[in-house]
């Protein structure tokens, strides 16, 4: 395999850079007792410009927040806490806890996603996650409303959440407004499912529909485990994402899998895309991203040529893989996920770790792949003293009308609580 692309096509038009990016902090967490802090997410954008996003930490109770960015007018951001979790104080957190991925928006404004942990259902201490709602408010200037969709662990048998538990990755709607994700663990192996949101008058019903490990054969999950992304929607209405171990690669859990689930007539059907292994990068950890013509991108966490990682394109025409290998200087361990730039310019991503600033700490880059295949490095973290300007970026990033590109640091900054910023071409 040609682990350098030779052509990562996009279908689209090719727009250079017209000269070096710009960076800069637009917010620094942590500027007040119960702001928001370490957005490990990436972001939301609507069509204002304005900026949605979940912290881990931070908040009024230090169990993770919901947040919003918007633009002044006179080139500066507003930020404001629109919810912050554990509301009641109850240690349990029946309302959630530790968000980790991106909100989705619907038209009516509702913002969506998911906790980690916390929320009522479970064996004893509520501590599995939940898929939330928040309403905004009914008059400006009042309070966003959360609502728990579902709690995770509702449906358990012998200390195995059977409807999954442990949701990490965001949620998607599919056109009748289910709602579609993944959990990192529970489902009848213990390996994690992928789930089915279904609204109703008397509230919503989960449905699990695929649980991982179900192939089991050799010591291997054939069909995957552990999916820590969440899944991608096709035109035709099929389902794709990737689990972090499983397949059957000769390591000793496997190093993951790209799949794809399909409705049937009897329920959903999971096909294994590509399975991951050496001497391919391996352990994809979030959603994958498609273009026009059905390929799939996304990042690999571990392992490839120079062991920091990778990213990958699957070829739908062919089923192959291309690769793209981290080095370590130019950023090693990616987490977030593509995104594929419409201007044309390539697509962007980050590097959780790695690049040339490695001295002050496992620092992190923002990188861009041209139409051409040809990877460059546009931002390194840690450029400022004291990393001011951020560190380690975990999430998505988002593009504006103008091209410019939002994304969020879990570390750094002016409080040492993670920043959003921009890079303007």
């Amino acid at each position: 395999m040609n682990r350098v692309i030779a052509c990562f096509a996009l279908l689209l038009s090719t727009t250079a850079f017209a000269a070096t990016p710009q960076y800069k902090v637009i917010y620094s967490f942590g500027n007040s007792s119960g702001d928001a802090g370490a957005p490990f997410a990436g972001l939301l954008i609507d069509k204002a410009g304005n900026l949605y996003g979940t912290t881990d930490y931070g908040g009024a109770g230090d169990d993770g927040a919901i947040y919003e960015l918007s633009p002044s007018g006179t080139g500066g951001w507003t930020e404001t806490v629109l919810y912050s979790f554990c509301a009641s104080g109850n240690v349990e957190c029946p309302d959630g806890a530790r968000p980790e991925d991106a909100l989705i928006m619907d038209a009516a404004g509702n913002l969506y996603g998911t906790t980690t942990n916390g929320g009522s259902g479970g064996l004893g201490v509520g501590a599995y996650g939940v898929v939330f709602e928040l309403s905004p408010p009914s008059q400006q200037g009042g309070a966003w409303t959360e609502s728990v969709l579902y709690n995770f662990c509702s449906d358990y048998s012998n200390s195995i959440c059977l409807d999954g538990m442990a949701p990490y990755g965001s949620v998607v709607f599919d056109a009748a407004g289910n709602l579609y994700g993944t959990t990192f663990g529970g489902g009848t192996a213990n390996s994690g499912v992928a789930f089915e949101l279904s609204p109703s008058a008397s509230g919503w019903t989960e449905t699990v529909i695929h649980s991982f490990c179900s192939n089991f054969r050799g010591g291997l999950c054939l069909d995957g485990l552990l999916p820590v992304g969440g899944l991608t929607f096709d035109k035709a209405g099929n389902l794709y994402g990737t689990t972090f171990e499983g397949g059957t690669s000769p390591q000793t859990l496997g190093s993951g899998i790209i799949f794809k689930l399909s409705p049937g007539t009897n329920g959903w059907i999971e096909t294994v895309l590509y399975d991951f292994g050496l001497p391919n990068a391996t352990s994809p950890l979030t959603s994958v991203t498609m273009d026009r013509a059905g390929n799939l991108y996304g990042p690999l966490s571990e392992s490839g040529a120079h062991g920091k990682g990778g990213l990958f394109q699957w070829v739908h025409s062919t089923g192959q893989l291309r690769e793209i290998d981290f080095k370590g200087s130019d950023g090693s361990g990616p987490d977030g996920s593509v995104l594929i730039d419409p201007l044309g310019r390539g697509f962007f991503g980050t590097a959780t770790y790695g690049g040339k600033n490695i001295g002050h700490g496992p620092a992190g880059t923002v990188y861009r792949v041209s139409p051409a295949g040809k990877k460059t490095t546009i931002y390194e973290f840690c450029s400022q003293p004291n990393c001011t300007d951020g560190m380690n970026p975990f999430g998505n990033l988002v593009e504006d009308s103008q091209g410019n590109i939002y994304g969020t640091a879990a570390g750094g900054g002016a409080n040492r609580a993670g920043v959003v910023y921009e890079i303007t071409p």
